[in-house]
């Protein structure tokens, strides 16, 4: 085709749409501003919209016997569960639904009598707040064996009439069976911590258990581990092992020790601070003692220069004597009785 029957082709075209132009240039610029549209292909789309429809209809008619078939089995389910318990009821046998519930309301009243028994007994973080919330509840289960665990909770409540929002809190604690058989239910909480599983102790007094400690918030974690002597945790994710027990005996040993060293350094520090020196008078105390005790350099000098000009030690009962019943004074005398005491045991091992 050569160039003029080109041009003639498309100003023909252009004319046929309703171009007025008898130049190529002219019947371009007119079939760029207004596209020749294009004939649709019927055949194509209904037939898509056909297999569409019929696609549709399928899916609904099998969803539709799929339900029905759900709502026959269920039906014939939940009457042959009924004439089930009827004929048990009829010859004086328990169904299941029965047990159950005479378990349940059996549970109630240790439930509650645990629930008495926590409160105020553990220092878990519970909801403070107080214009909005502030409201705790303490949920108590029975669970099986081996599988005490707990939980810890809160939720915003907002004011009935102003914006105003506060949190609830709430703990719940899935106590074993066995739990209860051995311990009881007023020996539940064991250092302040909710014990959740407690397996019978051996002849040494260790037990394997669970207990509940504080998480982040208010929330709880399970901590495993060992009760020895039903006063003392000690914790270990390890097998339960003679060595590992073993290790929570030595654990407790060095725990009761360290209590009573503190007990009796309570106990010292109070006769001090009432001025009793008794069996302490002529003890010598030193400035490294002071040192010792946490009190810096400078002022220790300074207090031996208004109290005891000149002198480098001085016993617990001239200390005493000049008054002075600050606790940086009384720290210095007890760092003096601790290490009097460490070197009359060394001397005699």
């Amino acid at each position: 085709m050569t160039t003029t029957e080109t041009t003639d082709r498309i100003i023909r075209l252009a004319r046929e749409v309703g171009s007025t132009a008898t130049t190529h240039a002219g019947a371009m610029r007119y079939m760029v501003a207004r596209p020749v549209p294009r004939a649709p292909i019927p055949d194509a789309e209904g037939m898509y919209a056909v297999q569409q429809r019929r696609c549709d209809t399928d899916i609904a008619d099998w969803d539709g016997e799929n339900a029905r078939d759900a709502v026959r089995r269920q039906h014939w389910s939940t009457r042959m569960e009924a004439r089930a318990a009827s004929q048990c009821r009829e010859r004086g046998l328990w169904t299941l639904e029965d047990a159950l519930a005479e378990t349940r309301e059996r549970d109630i009243p240790i439930q509650r009598a645990i629930s008495r028994a926590i409160a105020g007994r553990t220092s878990y973080r519970r909801s403070r707040s107080c214009w909005v919330g502030g409201e705790h509840r303490t949920w108590v289960f029975l669970a099986h064996d081996g599988h005490g665990h707990c939980s810890g909770e809160s939720q915003r409540v907002w004011h009935r009439r102003h914006h105003w929002s506060g949190t609830d809190s709430s703990h719940s604690f899935y106590i074993t069976r066995r739990t209860l058989h051995t311990l009881g239910v007023d020996r539940i909480v064991i250092g302040g911590l909710v014990t959740l599983d407690y397996s019978q102790p051996d002849a040494t007094g260790v037990a394997r258990a669970r207990w509940a400690v504080q998480s982040t918030g208010v929330s709880l974690r399970t901590e495993t581990g060992y009760i020895v002597r039903g006063r003392y945790h000690v914790v270990w994710r390890g097998q339960d092992t003679p060595a590992a027990r073993r290790r929570a005996l030595r654990e407790y040993a060095q725990s009761v020790q360290r209590r009573r060293a503190a007990a009796t350094q309570r106990h010292v520090a109070e006769r001090l601070a009432h001025g009793d020196a008794d069996g302490f008078a002529g003890l010598v105390v030193r400035r490294d003692d002071s040192i010792a005790a946490g009190n810096c350099g400078s002022g220790t000098d300074s207090w031996i220069a208004a109290h005891l000009p000149g002198r480098r030690e001085a016993t617990v009962q001239e200390i005493l004597a000049t008054g002075d019943r600050r606790p940086e004074v009384l720290r210095a005398v007890m760092v003096a009785i601790r290490r009097a005491q460490h070197e009359s045991v060394t001397q005699t091992a």
